[in-house]
């Protein structure tokens, strides 16, 4: 399903960047051949850009309240808690990147398609009076979820002038959250022969879809756009900050098969970098502000 999903994001955002840029060198034949440096500094002042815009993340899950379906009676629940890995797994962007510029100053709107990942790991341990009567369980905890992402932001250009401009940037994202999946690798630990014995406890993997929820963010970064001919291509790295949580608190124990391994979902928000390359077209280029007079 996700990968279904991913496909047809890509297709659709190619789609519209391909009928973009053939439109773009159409409505250039009936330009004038160049226009003057006076002119064409006139002509970036203000701009509407469109174009394809695809990169990758690493996320940085940040859970706030700790939560397990299972209830200690005699030790502290903090040895419940799961360890969480920080960037440790890539995820992938595509979208397309919409903006309007007046002297130095952009609004840009980059609805994407995103896929993000990140490792946890919990444990489990049943000890008697005996050293030898001890048993572990680890799991490892592969999570994935898919969003479609709505970051508005501001852009500022440090430099305004020439083909290399360096730019900061800051804004608001909004998530609806798409699919979710949740990979789980048991492990297990046997004290009885009084040798730790590990042994393959076997996966589950599960759709969590339902144990999701749309969220929000702020973003800053920093980048730069390059002028080649009449093309922009902007490079991007942000910081995203999540303000809510991606966990749906009605849902967190819907999952038996989750539930009856001790697994379920923290209050978690999601932090993260994106790098991303937008390759975008003017479109005043294809209006008739610059046709042949």
């Amino acid at each position: 399903m996700i990968r279904n999903a991913f496909l047809f994001a890509s297709k659709a955002a190619l789609i519209a960047v391909l009928l973009l840029s053939s439109q773009s060198v159409l409505a250039q034949r009936n330009m004038k051949p160049r226009l003057p440096g006076s002119e064409y500094q006139n002509f970036l002042k203000t701009q509407w850009w469109l174009g394809l815009k695809f990169g990758a993340n690493f996320t940085q899950p940040n859970p706030k309240d700790r939560y397990s379906s299972v209830t200690p009676i005699n030790y502290d629940t903090e040895l419940l808690e799961k360890t969480y890995e920080n960037f440790s797994q890539p995820g992938v962007l595509i979208g397309l990147d919409l903006s309007f510029y007046h002297k130095g100053v952009s609004v840009a709107i980059t609805p994407v398609f995103k896929q993000i990942g990140y490792h946890y790991k919990s444990n489990l341990e049943w000890t008697g009076d005996l050293d030898t009567e001890t048993f572990e369980t680890e799991y490892s905890i592969k999570q994935t979820a898919s969003f479609i992402e709505l970051p508005i932001s501001l852009r500022y250009e440090i430099i305004k002038q020439g083909k290399l401009r360096p730019y900061i940037m800051a804004g608001f994202q909004y998530s609806f959250a798409l699919y979710a999946n949740k990979k789980t690798d048991i492990k297990h630990t046997d004290y009885i022969t009084g040798t730790p014995q590990t042994y393959d406890g076997g996966s589950v993997t599960v759709d969590v879809k339902e144990e999701f929820q749309n969220y929000y963010g702020a973003l800053a970064g920093l980048g730069f756009g390059w002028d080649v001919g009449n093309i922009r291509t902007v490079l991007e790295v942000s910081y995203a900050y999540g303000l809510s949580s991606i966990t749906d608190t009605d849902k967190r124990y819907s999952e038996n098969d989750l539930v009856s391994l001790g697994e379920s979902n923290d209050e978690t928000n999601i932090n993260g970098i994106n790098a991303s390359l937008s390759v975008i077209f003017p479109l005043r280029y294809i209006d008739n502000t610059f046709s042949s007079r």
